[in-house]
């Protein structure tokens, strides 16, 4: 959410990655560049028929794509690591709360569920 957070404050990122999408998935998310279909592949996958990526307009889709990435890659692969040696249990957060990490960093309230909305969850503080 971060990640899609900075595209949305900059225009001139934004439309510089829509323009220049196979150079800088690599980069932002951490594969080999020589493989030059995955980026078009990520961009089908998380944008389907999309002509132009503006993260205003798809903010869940940019949000999905860099939680993948940067959480759920990671944990997936923990996981398959750490159960070579006990057992595991991973669990999917799907509860959707009012006032979420989202909500507050950007003063508008998301109808589905993003990665970090959890975290107010983790707090007994009341916010009335």
């Amino acid at each position: 959410m971060i990640y899609a957070l900075g595209l949305l404050s900059n225009k001139t990122l934004s439309e510089r990655l829509d323009k220049e999408w196979i150079r800088w998935m690599p980069i932002m998310l951490g594969y080999d560049s020589s493989l030059r279909n995955v980026s078009e592949k990520i961009r089908d996958y998380y944008f389907g028929q999309s002509t132009k990526i503006d993260p205003n307009v798809l903010i869940q889709n940019f949000t999905n794509l860099f939680s993948d990435r940067m959480f759920f890659h990671g944990t997936h692969k923990s996981a398959i690591y750490h159960a070579h040696y006990a057992p595991v249990h991973l669990y999917y957060n799907t509860y959707n709360a009012e006032v979420s990490l989202f909500n507050l960093m950007k003063g508008v309230s998301p109808t589905s569920r993003l990665a970090g909305n959890e975290i107010n969850n983790l707090h007994f503080t009341s916010i009335a």
